[in-house]
């Protein structure tokens, strides 16, 4: 008798687990389904506010948008050069420092200018773009996470300085001190 109720009992604690299971499953579906019915209104929303600030006029100018992206520390103030393999812009500041905007990260940068480089006597008169002190370089990093429409107003930006960048997602400003 005593084995029958405990294979009862056994069985009753059976089949509630699978009667909680089945329903926990449901639950879970249910849930995914809301999550990705939240996550896709939000996603329009997203699309609707980016859409209506591309209609919007972008009026800074490519020097006021760096400076703004730098926190007003560092103004730059005229064009050296622009390239487009790799993509950077090199600009002199008011102070005396170079700033150099790239989408591409230090590693990537210098990895590409190291493979650009000759042995010229041309190359050794010209300074490099980031500079021959590394501890008068600073790097600083933007990006989406930084500002909304980040990437849209980078693109304008590279179109004002003659560079096809794109949307990017991120933006390295390298800040290479002066050499006095």
């Amino acid at each position: 008798m005593a084995d029958t109720m405990s294979f009862v009992t056994l069985a009753g604690v059976f089949a509630f687990a699978l009667i909680l299971w089945y329903y926990n499953q449901r639950q879970a579906s249910a849930l995914k389904a809301m999550a990705r019915a939240l996550e896709e209104t939000y996603m329009i929303a997203v699309k609707n506010r980016r859409d209506a600030h591309k209609q919007q006029e972008f009026k800074l100018t490519a020097n006021e948008w760096i400076a703004k992206q730098l926190d007003g520390d560092i103004r730059p103030a005229t064009p050296i050069k622009v390239s487009t393999k790799p993509l950077w812009a090199n600009m002199r500041c008011e102070t005396g420092e170079r700033v150099v905007v790239s989408p591409l990260s230090p590693a990537e940068l210098k990895a590409a200018l190291k493979e650009q480089s000759t042995n010229s006597k041309l190359d050794k008169v010209e300074e490099p773009l980031l500079g021959v002190n590394r501890k008068a370089l600073s790097v600083r990093e933007r990006s989406l996470r930084d500002d909304e429409w980040f990437d849209l107003e980078a693109d304008k930006v590279g179109k004002q300085l003659g560079i096809n960048w794109g949307e990017v997602s991120r933006l390295y400003f390298y800040i290479v001190g002066s050499k006095a």
